[in-house]
């Protein structure tokens, strides 16, 4: 039992400091770009595949969201800074879960590309909205406590998807779940990637 105990401070206070260091490198400009071209659909279902163990494992049903327009080919983007704000995502859709769905999904629309993770967990009051993209904010303590974390995870993604030029956002209502969103440029044209 204690020794469980001391595992997971261990590794919690390990992810606390790689985050501080990840922030550090963003703020000092550390960070190199990497583009590469990345099959949309193939990542998605990837995540799927990943996570979902993770999901039956809390009794949470894990989908994908029907495509009525699936993204046809590829877009040019750093994959790692990309995969990490999905990554952090549904991590989060995970931790704060305890019954219901997630669901994982891309839109289409006027040229623009649009990541979401929608989940039916505990929500964030209207009034933390804003602030939960601040560094080590959590959307509410008394609520979050018992989940944990450093409140750097969200504050990583805003950079990222600034150093990206895309848009983060979220929509929530407390007690009735969440959904964040992921907005980049897009081109249709498998032949003419970003």
């Amino acid at each position: 039992m204690y020794l469980d105990i001391v595992k997971k401070s261990s590794l919690r206070l390990l992810n606390t400091i790689n985050d501080i260091i990840e922030i550090s490198r963003i703020e000092a400009g550390q960070i190199p770009m990497q583009f590469s071209d990345i099959n949309v659909n193939e990542m998605m279902n990837y995540f799927y595949r990943f996570f979902k163990p993770e999901a039956e494992q809390k009794n949470i049903e894990l989908m994908m969201s029907n495509q009525p327009n699936p993204f046809p080919g590829q877009i040019r983007c750093d994959k790692i800074k990309l995969e990490s704000i999905l990554t952090n995502f549904i991590k989060n859709a995970l931790k704060f879960t305890n019954s219901g769905s997630i669901v994982l999904g891309y839109k289409l629309n006027n040229g623009e590309l649009t990541f979401f993770v929608e989940d039916s967990g505990i929500g964030i009051p209207r009034d933390r909205l804003k602030a939960i993209f601040e560094r080590f904010v959590q959307a509410d303590l008394a609520v979050s406590r018992p989940y944990e974390g450093s409140g750097l995870g969200l504050a990583i993604c805003k950079a990222y998807a600034d150093m990206l030029g895309a848009r983060i956002s979220v929509e929530s209502e407390y007690g009735r779940g969440s959904v964040f969103y992921l907005t980049l440029p897009a081109n249709s044209n498998s032949d003419k990637t970003l």
